[in-house]
Parts: structure tokens; sequence; C-alpha cells
């Protein structure tokens, strides 16, 4: 195995999308998921703030020039750890997957050091819950990891029908909404999640690039339905809903988007714009509905109608540990 440092993630964009796609295969994720395009990689890359980019990224390759890994390490700001991302193709047999993935732990825990030996603990993303990255990571790190809830993808299962909360009106957005409608869904979002302590803020910048390409795919793939107060025209609640075929077979609808506005909630706007949302997906044909939800708000979802599915775990452990694998 070949470890190569690479600043330029675009060059391995087409190998990185390979890899995931088998992963999303393996780990059965590809029920719910569509592994990402290179369109939609590049964009995601594109779209990611300045100081959430990764100090730097790298892949090995067999020595047949095939990669068939993947890792970046990054610090997002002072409040938050270092962290480290590490994807490895899964239908590499052992003990070339554990090969490849403690190269590419050390790799990035040495970048991790080399920026700022305080970073401490770091937090490695494993995954769903006993996943083969999961086990592999239990194995090498052993009592040196703590594992952290890292969310629950959760399955639509409510009601169809929940009437309007009274003095909203609904809109319904096909295209892209513009630059004005941007700016105020960025306000939206950051005034709902504030609350949450993993929330980053939302740039304009970042927003724009995303809705670009969600609204740059095939007509009909991605919509936001959005209640806006009647008197004032303030928004006061979004949801974001994608839907596309699974690789398993049979179209899922993605909710990408859940927010509401603090001054809104405990209105029943929640409730209403997922129910609208189903009912929309079910008369094109696309019968499941499911979401990501962070560990605060996974019972604030199943009120809403939503049950778990899988779920995502993270490890922290002492950079220490991870030097010295």
């Amino acid at each position: 195995m070949t470890l190569i440092i690479e600043n330029d993630t675009r060059r391995y964009i087409r190998d990185l999308a390979r890899i995931l796609t088998e992963l999303y295969r393996y780990e059965g994720y590809d029920v719910y998921y569509r592994a990402p395009t290179v369109e939609e990689l590049e964009s995601w890359f594109r779209s990611m703030d300045p100081d959430y980019d990764p100090l730097e990224t790298a892949v090995v390759e067999t020595s047949k020039g095939i990669v068939v890994g993947y890792a970046d390490a990054w610090v997002m700001d002072d409040y938050q750890p270092g962290y480290i991302r590490v994807i490895v193709d899964p239908i590499l047999p052992e003990p070339l997957y554990t090969e490849a993935y403690a190269s590419l732990l050390r790799w990035a825990g040495r970048t991790l050091a080399y920026y700022d030996r305080s970073v401490n603990p770091i937090t490695i993303y494993a995954g769903r819950e006993y996943s083969r990255s999961h086990i592999t990571l239990e194995s090498m790190l052993g009592g040196s990891l703590t594992q952290v809830d890292s969310g629950t993808l959760m399955e639509y299962r409510g009601s169809l029908s929940n009437p309007i909360p009274p003095g909203l009106v609904e809109e319904l957005v096909v295209e892209n909404p513009g630059e004005t409608v941007v700016r105020e869904l960025v306000e939206v979002v950051n005034d709902a999640f504030s609350i949450y302590p993993d929330h980053y803020p939302w740039s304009f910048e970042r927003a724009w690039n995303y809705y670009s390409t969600q609204f740059g795919k095939s007509k009909g793939e991605f919509f936001i339905i959005v209640l806006r107060n009647k008197d004032t025209s303030e928004i006061a609640g979004i949801t974001e809903i994608t839907y596309y075929d699974t690789a398993a077979g049979g179209k899922v609808g993605y909710v990408a988007l859940l927010a509401v506005r603090r001054d809104y909630q405990r209105r029943g706007l929640g409730k209403y714009l997922l129910s609208r949302a189903s009912a929309i997906l079910r008369r094109i044909g696309v019968e499941k509905l499911v979401l990501d939800s962070v560990p605060e708000a996974r019972r604030m979802y199943e009120k809403l109608g939503f049950s778990p599915v899988l779920k995502w775990v993270k490890v922290r452990v002492p950079l220490e540990a991870v030097l010295s694998i």
C-alpha cells in the first residue's frame, strides 16, 4: 500500500465516488440512500466554508495503482475538537482493509498533531453502529476510545393530513429561490439550530452553492416547502425534500432539512411540513420518507411520526492513542 498526501481532492473525486458506492452497498445504506455522484461530491467540496476545509487529504493505493481509501483531517474552530474521517473500500479482504485503515488513521493523527498538539481529544467518524469501520476502530483503539452517539436514520410513519397552523400560508418552491429567499433560509436555519452544540453556522455562499446544485438537477428531484407569516411574510419554517432511486431498488424521499424559527416552535409547524412533504411524495410514487436526526432532536422526531432505523456513531480518543497505532 502507498500513502499519497494530496491537497487537491478533486484529483480523486471519481475514486471516492466509487468507494462510497461500494460502501453503501456493503453496509446496506443503499436501501435508504443513493451514493453521491462525482458532480455532487465536487459541489460538496466547493460549498465548504473556508474554516471547514480539511487541513489535508490523503489516499492509499494498491501496488497496481488502485485507490482503495481516503481520509481527511480538519479543525473547525477553537470550540470544536479535531476531526478525522477515514473511508476504506469495504470489499478489501483482511489484512489489506486494516492495513489501509491504519495507514490513513496514523497519517490523520500526525496531521492534527503537526497543526496543533493541543487539539485533544479528537473525533473519528465511524459510520453506522457495528459497521466494518466501527469494529475496526474498536479493535485498533480498544479501551482508549469513547463511543459517541452521532445521530439516527429515521423513517416517517406519521399522518399524511395535518392542518396548516393558523396565521401561516404555504409556499412550494420548485425552482432556484433566488438570492433574497436563500438569505432568509440561511437566517431561519441558523436561528433554529443554534441550540445544538454541533451546529456550524451556515453562510450565504455555502447555501447558494448548495441550492444551485440541488435545483440544477432534473426537475422534480428536489423541492422546498416554506411556511410564511400571513401578516409579515416572514419565513416561519421550512423543509427541503429530495427524492431518488436507490441502488437497492425503489424510490426514497429524504428530508434534507427541517427548520422552524424558534419564535414559531411548538405550534405544529413541523408536523404540518412533514405531512405535506409525505403527501406530495406519495402522489408521485415515493412511499418512503427518511431523515438523519442529531441525538438531541431524536425524541422530537419520534413525536412527529419518525421511527429509528440505523444508529450512527463516532468515537473520541486521545490524540496520543492514534499516534501510537
